[in-house]
Order: C-alpha cells, then sequence, then structure tokens
C-alpha cells in the first residue's frame, strides 16, 4: 500500500488561498477607484463648463494670448505642470483618500473652465481639432493616477468575509504600479501636446 496522502494542516491551507486571493487582486485594474475618479473630476468638469458663464466671459475678455512655440522649454513646462497636478492626485496613499478627492475636483473644474473657453473662442470643431489628439491621454493620465492616490484608503474600507484585507505596504505597491501607469499615460500626452502646438504654429501665416 501507498504511504497516505499528507494534508497540509488548515492554518497552511487557508494562508495559500489568501495569498493567492491577494495575488489575483492586486493583478486586476482598479474598477472601483477608476469609477469613482472618473465621475468626480469629469463631473466637477461638466457641472464647471455649464455654470461659469460670467467668469468665461471676463476671462475672455482679457484676450487668449498666443500659443507658445513647440520646443523642449514649453515640453518640459507641460510635463512638469501635468506630474505636479498628478502627484497631487497621488496624496491620497497618505491622507486617507482626502488630498485625492480634492485634487480631482479642482483639476476636474480647472478643465471644464478651459474647454468652455476653448469653445467659446474657437468654436466646438477647432477646438476638437486642436486638442483631440491629446487630451484625452492627459485625462486619462489624471484619472488614473487619482484611481491610484485612492487604491490605499478603498482597500482599506472593503471588509468581505471571504477576502482578506492586504497589508498596507501591498495597497500602497499596488498604488505605485498604477501611478506609473499615470505618468507614462501624462508623458505621452505631453509629447503628441507640444508636437500639436509646433504645427499649429507651422501652419499659422
Amino acid at each position: 500500500m501507498g504511504a497516505p496522502e499528507r494534508v497540509p494542516p488548515p492554518s497552511q491551507e487557508r494562508d495559500r488561498k489568501e495569498s493567492d486571493i491577494r495575488r489575483i487582486g492586486a493583478a486586476q485594474p482598479p474598477k472601483v477607484e477608476l469609477l469613482g475618479a472618473t465621475l468626480l473630476m469629469l463631473g466637477a468638469g461638466v457641472v464647471t463648463a455649464v455654470l461659469s458663464t460670467d467668469a468665461r466671459r471676463g476671462l475672455i475678455t482679457e484676450g487668449a494670448g498666443s500659443l507658445p512655440s513647440g520646443d523642449l522649454g514649453i515640453f518640459l513646462n507641460i510635463l512638469g505642470r501635468n506630474v505636479s497636478a498628478a502627484l497631487g492626485l497621488f496624496t491620497g496613499v497618505i491622507t486617507f483618500g482626502i488630498g485625492t478627492v480634492v485634487m480631482l475636483l479642482l483639476i476636474g473644474t480647472m478643465l471644464g473652465l478651459s474647454m468652455a473657453i476653448s469653445v467659446d473662442l474657437l468654436g466646438v470643431a477647432e477646438t476638437i481639432a486642436r486638442s483631440w489628439a491629446y487630451t484625452p491621454l492627459e485625462i486619462s493620465g489624471f484619472i488614473v493616477a487619482g484611481a491610484a492616490g485612492l487604491i490605499p484608503v478603498t482597500g482599506q474600507l472593503r471588509n468581505a468575509p471571504d477576502v482578506p484585507r492586504p497589508p498596507y505596504h501591498q495597497r500602497f505597491s499596488r498604488a505605485l504600479r498604477w501611478f506609473g501607469i499615470a505618468l507614462a499615460l501624462i508623458t505621452l500626452g505631453a509629447v503628441v501636446e507640444t508636437m500639436a502646438i509646433a504645427a499649429h504654429h507651422m501652419g499659422s501665416p
């Protein structure tokens, strides 16, 4: 007769299952956080665009100014501004999500106002023609950065009986990976925006 099959202790089996659940969860996209970041930022943008008529008129009367040339300095300016905003969105990892929520609302408000001003000055068609290539990249980067900032707090709040709560360092590591994706999107958006500015100047009389 063969030797009896060795059965692992219940505690070891439980630890293995918890490890598998955490590993699978870490590999999945943060759907709830992405949805929350999208609703907060785009919601603030839409509300601002609809309600800011008087403010837009005051800003438009000051003049739109001229576009800068698309060189390395402009790229670094765009990248620095957007990375700073992304870092603000990521502060939720140390502020229990509060910093991220505030920055999502602030950035959404600024985006809504700037897009509304652009439509007032240039019209819908021209605004889309100038910004379609880079705006989705930059907005997506901000949303992903916001979702990354929310990962630790949402992981702490979730407490399903069959899903163990991952420790903070694992949640932070997952947030950091998604923040890296956000930075990649923002950097690509800055490259495309700089190229768009350069192309606009080359086509200008």
